[in-house]
């Protein structure tokens, strides 16, 4: 008993030096400044231009990405759920490949194949199916979305499929039963049930995209 106490003492110090300090830290050092009150410092981040620029085009980014990530992931993990074909398991390490590679590296690759002096430009000019390059991933914001949406995407997809696991499709039969339309159903009763797993892919996901400095480096 003492021995799992010890542990558990040991774990929680750990949690607090690596997690709670530095945040306690910063929120400190943020509002109080010669040992006194102040939000000078907060003042000084939402009057510089850059900072508070920079700042709303993080929390744009991320919601953005959790989005689109949100369109592609949801609709996989159903189709991997509900359906029963072959190369089923083959198809779903495959989707999978883009989460295990780096997002420095993934990004370098994308852009060498749909930037507008990449491969597919080249291959297409040399066709003639196209005179000029075009840009597939964009420029600016468009780009670093589609980058990061093609890297984050499996996190939404394995949630979702987690969380479809572990629910009881007796619910949704009993709604179609009495008459509801597969929206109803869905937005009624499925989605709220799997809404745990879509806010830990949510978090994962906005947290990873606003902190990621190599894809827009790229």
């Amino acid at each position: 008993m003492k021995r799992q106490y010890f542990f558990f003492s040991l774990i929680l110090f750990f949690l607090i030096i690596s997690l709670l300090y530095p945040i306690s830290y910063v929120i400190f050092h943020s509002f109080f400044h010669n040992g006194k009150f102040t939000f000078d410092i907060l003042k000084i981040v939402i009057g510089n231009y850059v900072l508070r620029k920079s700042i709303l085009n993080s929390f744009l980014l991320g919601m953005t990405v959790v989005l689109t990530t949100s369109i592609i992931g949801i609709p996989l993990a159903f189709v991997f759920d509900r359906f029963k074909f072959k190369g089923k398991t083959i198809l779903k390490i495959l989707f999978l490949l883009p989460m295990i590679s780096s997002p420095f590296v993934g990004g370098i690759g994308i852009k060498q194949v749909l930037s507008r002096f990449g491969s597919l430009n080249i291959l297409l000019i040399k066709l003639g199916i196209i005179k000029n390059p075009i840009s597939f991933i964009g420029s600016g914001f468009l780009g670093i979305v589609i980058l990061q949406t093609l890297h984050l995407y499996p996190i939404m997809f394995l949630n979702i499929l987690s969380s479809l696991n572990n629910f009881d499709t007796s619910t949704e039969e009993a709604s179609y039963n009495l008459g509801a339309k597969w929206y109803h159903t869905f937005f009624k009763i499925t989605f709220p049930l799997i809404l745990p797993g879509y806010f830990s892919a949510s978090s994962i996901i906005f947290i990873w995209s606003i902190t990621d400095l190599g894809t827009p480096l790229i």
